[in-house]
Order: C-alpha cells, then sequence, then structure tokens
C-alpha cells in the first residue's frame, strides 16, 4: 500500500520500491529471477509491476548506449517562449521524436529540452530553421555537450542491499563485431522505448521478422553498447517532490574528474561538459527546492575550483524521455522516440 512522507505526500511502499529498484538495474530481468531476491512469487512480482505500470508511477524504456550517444549529437537547448503561446509550443515539443526531455524552469529561458541530432548540421538546421518558425518562440540558447558523463541510467533508488542488487544484475557481454544500425533497428528502438519490456512475439509480429530475430537484435543492440534500457518512476513518490539544473564552471584541467565524481552523487540525474556560457551542465533531484542550497554548499565544498554560473529550479517535468508526465510526475502517454529523426532517413 501507499505511504506518505512526514509532509503528507504519497510515496510509494517499500516493497513497490525494491521492485523499482531492481528494475533500475535490469529492466529486462524476467519475474522469475526477481522472485528469490524479492522473496515473492513471480505471478505477485509481475501483478505489483503491471499496478505501478498501469498507474503510470514506472515504466521502462530505452535509450541510446554509449556506442550512439558517441556518434550522434546531444544538446540543451533552452527556449524563452510568448505566455499565451506556451501550451502550443509544449504540444508541438511533445510531438517531436528527437526531443526526448522537456521541462519547465525557474528564471529565464524556461523551457528546457534535451534533443539527439545524428550530426551537428542537423542540429543546426533544427536551431537555425525550424525552431525560431515556431509561433510564440522568442528566444534559443543551445549548449552542445562536448561530453556525456552520466546518461541517468545509472541513478537509482538504492532500496536493495549491495548483495540483492548483485543477483539482479544483467550479465554483461561487450561485442566487437561491426553492425550498421540499421532502419528496422530504429523501428525495434522506437518500439522498445514504449516499453522495454515488450514481448519479444509483439515486436516480431510489429517488425516482420521472427522472434529469434528480433531477440538476436535485441542482444547484439545491447552487448555493442548501441542502447541501454532504463526504468524511470514518477520521481515524487520516492521522496524526490523537485529538481535543479546548475550551469557550472570549472578549470579546463578538472573538468574529467569533477564530472566523473558528481556522477556519483545521489542526487545526480545527468551531468556533461558542454559547449556554452559555462562548461559543465548538472540535472539534480531533490526531495524539496529548499535542499538546493546545502546541495550547492556541498558542491562548492567538495569543489572549491569550481563557480556556479547559475541555477535554476525544475517547476515542472513536461516530458521524460518520450513519455509524457502528469504534474506529479506519473506517465500518462508515450510520444514517438526517435534519436535519428533530424536525419530524415
Amino acid at each position: 500500500m501507499p505511504e506518505r512522507d512526514t509532509a503528507g505526500a504519497m510515496l510509494l511502499s517499500e516493497e513497490d520500491m525494491a521492485l523499482v529498484d531492481a528494475m533500475q538495474i535490469n529492466p529486462r530481468i524476467s519475474w522469475g529471477e526477481l522472485s528469490a531476491v524479492l522473496d515473492a512469487d513471480a505471478s505477485t512480482i509481475a501483478r505489483r509491476w503491471n499496478r505501478l505500470k498501469a498507474s503510470g508511477a514506472a515504466w521502462t524504456t530505452v535509450m541510446p548506449g554509449s556506442t550512439q550517444t558517441s556518434q550522434i549529437t546531444v544538446a540543451y537547448i533552452q527556449i524563452d517562449c510568448e505566455v499565451d503561446r506556451w501550451r502550443g509550443i509544449v504540444d508541438w515539443l511533445f510531438a517531436q521524436p528527437h526531443v526526448v526531455t522537456v521541462q519547465h524552469l525557474s528564471g529565464e529561458l524556461t523551457l528546457w529540452c534535451a534533443v539527439f541530432a545524428p550530426s551537428e548540421m542537423a542540429l543546426s538546421e533544427y536551431v537555425v530553421s525550424i525552431l525560431p518558425s515556431v509561433p510564440g518562440i522568442r528566444k534559443i540558447r543551445t549548449n552542445i555537450a562536448t561530453r556525456v558523463f552520466d546518461s541517468s541510467r545509472q541513478w537509482r533508488l538504492k532500496v536493495l542491499s549491495r548483495r540483492e542488487a548483485e543477483k539482479v544484475q544483467p550479465e554483461s557481454k561487450r561485442s566487437t563485431a561491426t553492425h550498421d544500425f540499421d532502419r528496422t533497428d530504429r523501428r525495434l528502438f522506437s518500439l522498445l522505448a514504449v516499453d522495454a519490456r515488450t514481448p519479444t512475439s509483439v515486436l516480431a509480429e510489429r517488425l516482420g521478422i521472427s522472434q529469434r530475430s528480433v531477440q538476436r537484435r535485441i542482444n547484439y543492440l545491447v552487448n555493442s553498447g548501441d542502447v541501454e534500457f532504463r526504468c524511470d518512476l514518477a520521481r515524487s513518490l520516492a521522496g524526490w517532490q523537485s529538481g535543479a539544473i546548475l550551469w557550472i564552471d570549472v578549470p579546463e584541467a578538472a573538468i574529467e574528474q569533477v564530472g566523473r565524481d558528481l556522477v556519483n552523487w545521489e542526487e545526480t540525474r545527468s551531468c556533461a561538459a558542454i559547449a556554452g556560457m559555462t562548461n559543465l551542465m548538472l540535472t539534480t533531484a531533490l526531495h524539496t527546492a529548499k535542499d538546493l542550497y546545502s546541495f550547492t554548499r556541498r558542491l562548492t565544498a567538495a569543489f572549491p575550483e569550481v563557480t556556479i554560473a547559475d541555477r535554476q529550479i525544475v517547476l515542472r517535468q513536461y516530458k521524460l524521455y518520450g513519455h509524457i508526465l502528469s504534474p506529479t510526475g506519473q506517465k500518462t502517454a508515450t510520444a514517438e522516440v526517435d534519436p535519428w529523426y533530424l536525419s530524415g532517413a
């Protein structure tokens, strides 16, 4: 049953958070494998997950892995728009398959988007020609990621013990085989983005290939680092009621170490070196907006060489890796996800 925190906000039960934590480690794990770890039979675990998924409390999806992110361009775009056009612009961004995340921030340039493009040229065309043509958009600022330290795949609730976490950890099988990421892979990616646990029988029917071919492609894409599975949840149901984005200046000689260290902080959702007015961007989860003060004090104490140039509170997440969210962060729908959309292929 749901519980409440000290402020009266609804939280997931310990059992549900343990299940979500296990799914964050291994989103496609079988219910039978989870049975011994969570001390419940497979059918009970399946029912609990289906309840969480149906309520929008948690869901699974897919994202480009390290091999693909090293080839595509990742950018963070901030948008200032006319107030009376706000809703229409957000709805338009929902329909953009390569705009995977949309957030409303405090301060200026209040729409923040994470965008994928197959090349810098394609991104430039989008920023220069397409975005300015959208009625109501007044100003755009683009920060291109030059190094993504964390893709947010690593973030988890950490409810399970270390031994329990090791038991659900997927087997690592890195492959050195070469394979062109083709049109079928893109279609498979889009289907898995809706639900990473979609059965191979369903995927085979929609792709027009055999189940064995589907499983072989999934295994290859995972082992080659082309894709990574992830499990997300409505963060407010786990006590993370707020969030913030920090724009940080770091001495160039220290940026690699600072970025690597920050991804291990429990508040960190993603961290990237960027080409922009600052050279590091950090997105965080917070229990309350007031926690930003203590977080920034801890950050500057840990890294005296850095300067926080700006900080913005996340007032609301509208879209997270292609999934449309309610004001409480629960999934209400899934938009098309295609990081290679701007290629025109």
